[in-house]
């Protein structure tokens, strides 16, 4: 069920992505992790890492990243909760961008999907614009 929802997550943005590589892996019976690399028609890279449990029946996000960079390998932005940025007010929780590491309220995968898509659209459309010239 929880394999589903990421696969169908991702195919919402199917008009953008080029390729794909997601894996689901069970750590126990109650406890699992997704990660993989989506590759974007700019050339741009979205690695994700989540790892869930199941808790009072509800799947439980515990550990997240969402790693969004260039073709070159330049970050453009990434959400986790790894805890250490004790300093920010949503702490655990945080972006990093190139200007630094502000406060973030704990993303989904498809609001992180729907800022990349603003990026990869708006890109996109500046190169169309650019070839009328």
């Amino acid at each position: 069920m929880y394999k589903k929802l990421i696969e169908d997550i991702i195919n919402k943005y199917e008009y953008i992505i080029v390729s794909k590589s997601i894996e689901f892996f069970e750590a126990t019976q109650h406890e699992g992790f997704v990660r993989g690399s989506l590759l974007f028609i700019d050339g741009t890279i979205h690695y994700l890492f989540k790892y869930v449990a199941i808790i009072n029946k509800k799947v439980t996000k515990l550990k997240y990243r969402y790693h969004y960079e260039t073709e070159n390998g330049n970050l453009i932005f990434r959400y986790d909760n790894a805890p250490h940025h004790k300093e920010i007010k949503t702490f655990p929780h945080h972006k990093h961008t190139i200007d630094g590491i502000t406060a973030s309220k704990e993303p989904d995968l498809a609001s992180v999907l729907d800022e990349i898509a603003n990026q990869v659209i708006s890109v996109q459309e500046l190169l169309d614009n650019s070839k009328e010239w």
